[in-house]
């Protein structure tokens, strides 16, 4: 008997090899903390250390030591390993959600998706001054310039281009005047449909619309994040009712002002949603009130004897008949008499309120610009070009905006897709991206002075400068070598000769006592050096 079972005879169990080994794990961890130099700090709440096949970690101020695979089922990969300088995202959003239905608005009318959805399309369908609005919000960014900005390789870009222009089953624009009513809901939602192109290139076949009212619920992940989301709807081919998950890897999201990371967003609608119903309602009564004061109220005066129900009911008829206009002549029942009231002149201004009203919804687009001269609203040219242009900055925004959702979320799959083909080199690194020109209605005759000006030969600019004057103008991008030509040519020519920055000139621009009379118009703009307009 060996002196194990001299000691303790009773005992008779087999050794537990697993939780020896995981003591000489965590005695190891305990050595490895002690003798390493400089000592290793401990770690924080939350923050774990992998050794073999068990995880080290603290939790509630003490160190504990599980499985691997339980640790990544319980809190997934190794998040928060301080090899690799990485923490476990810990906070919420704050959206108010149950079970993936967003429930974060005040107004319990509007809470739910569906309800929300019917009241804007509503809404969208009866008001001269929503419809004013979508055009407002669509029409100036889908005429702006668009084309996709090249990477690191140009024939990519090209290509992608060719494809959203003239390979989809929908215009580009299409898509455009879809995406842009997310500003007005606060979303839209698309499913890029993938096609292999007669040439070989892994492209879009178009942009299937997924309807805002098929949302039954988001599915959301630990972080706020979109996992996807469920989706009822009939189904157009067999009319049945159909219900699947959607991944948010198959899809686009345009989210319009996401708060607390709320993929419905908060639309211009919404906010304009108060205006609306106050309007609705101006409507309605200034409606009553002309119709009591444009038609008189009839009153009748039955006999001394009270009548009969059947001459009642003839009466009544009349009335009815009267107030419709399909009666020139009545015949009284025997015994009754009509006079007529007047309720009096519509002395309240309806229409000052219900104008108001519709300027307050047309501010939710800075679009109040739009109503001005009507119903009483008046401003003068300064105050409209400044209207105008605060809008347009919005109008650029929006721009951007898609262009930031379009590059974030489609181009990247476009560009994984094609590597390493005859269409993207393998050691491509730089993205190609979607882009616009500058949003609005142009001042030819401005921009061309502009455009003359500083393209003329007696001004320098650096290529840094022409790549801004580009960009500020909304004119397509233009390469760095064709720029350096121009500022090599402006150097060659004129500034140079005349002791500009370029042969040793102590001056940017042109030396004005070598040039023609300066203009004090601001109509015919700066002279050159032969005294010409430029």
């Amino acid at each position: 008997m060996d002196k194990q079972a001299e000691v303790s005879p009773q005992v008779t169990r087999k050794p537990n090899r697993a939780a020896a080994w995981a003591g000489r794990q965590v005695i190891g961890l305990i050595k490895a903390a002690t003798i390493s130099a400089p000592p290793k700090r401990t770690p924080e709440q939350g923050e774990t250390r992998r050794s073999g096949a068990f995880v080290a970690r603290r939790r509630g101020g003490k160190m504990e030591l599980v499985p691997y695979e339980r640790f990544r089922s319980e809190e997934g990969e190794l998040i928060g390993a301080s090899r690799l300088g990485r923490r476990r995202e810990q906070g919420v959003t704050g959206l108010d959600v149950v079970a993936g239905v967003i429930n974060d608005d005040y107004n319990s009318e509007m809470a739910d998706l569906t309800t929300r959805m019917s009241r804007f399309e509503e809404m969208r369908r009866s008001d001269s001054a929503l419809a004013v609005m979508e055009n407002l919000v669509s029409l100036p960014v889908r005429e702006a310039k668009w084309w996709v900005t090249p990477g690191d390789d140009e024939k990519f870009a090209d290509r992608v281009w060719e494809n959203l222009e003239d390979e989809m089953s929908h215009s580009f624009d299409e898509l455009l005047r879809q995406v842009l009513l997310a500003p007005l809901y606060g979303f839209a939602i698309h499913e890029p449909v993938p096609e292999i192109k007669p040439d070989g290139f892994d492209g879009i076949r178009k942009f299937a619309e997924r309807g805002r009212t098929t949302v039954e619920r988001w599915d959301f992940d630990a972080s706020g994040g979109i996992n996807g989301f469920w989706q009822e709807g009939v189904r157009p081919d067999t009319g049945g009712w159909s219900r699947q998950f959607l991944d948010i890897k198959d899809l686009v999201v345009w989210t319009w002002r996401a708060d607390a990371a709320n993929p419905e967003g908060l639309g211009i609608y919404r906010q304009a949603y108060k205006h609306f119903r106050s309007k609705e309602f101006l409507e309605e009564a200034a409606n009553i009130r002309v119709e009591r004061t444009a038609i008189p109220i009839p009153v009748w005066t039955p006999p001394a004897w009270g009548g009969s129900k059947e001459d009642a009911d003839d009466v009544l008829s009349i009335s009815n008949r009267l107030i419709v206009g399909d009666n020139v002549g009545i015949v009284l029942p025997a015994g009754w008499t009509l006079t007529f009231e007047w309720a009096g002149s519509a002395d309240v201004p309806w229409l000052d309120f219900i104008q108001w009203e519709h300027m307050c919804m047309l501010q939710s687009v800075l679009g109040q610009f739009v109503g001005f001269g009507s119903g009483g609203q008046t401003a003068g040219a300064p105050l409209s070009r400044d209207a105008s242009s605060l809008f347009l900055l919005m109008m650029n925004q929006i721009a951007n905006w898609v262009c930031a959702t379009f590059n974030i979320y489609v181009m990247p799959k476009l560009y994984q897709r094609n590597l390493g083909t005859e269409f993207l080199k393998a050691d491509s690194t730089k993205r190609p991206r979607l882009a616009h020109g500058r949003v609005g209605l142009r001042d030819l005759d401005q921009y061309g002075r502009a455009f003359r000006a500083f393209f003329d030969k007696n001004t320098l600019a650096s290529v840094d400068e022409l790549a801004f004057f580009v960009e500020l103008m909304g004119m397509p991008p233009i390469s760095e070598e064709e720029l350096q030509k121009i500022v090599d040519l402006k150097a060659s020519s004129g500034a140079a000769k005349q002791g500009g920055a370029g042969a040793g000139g102590g001056t940017r621009f042109q030396d004005s006592s070598r040039t023609g009379p300066a203009s004090t118009s601001a109509e015919n703009g700066p002279q050159n050096m032969e005294g010409h307009g430029v």
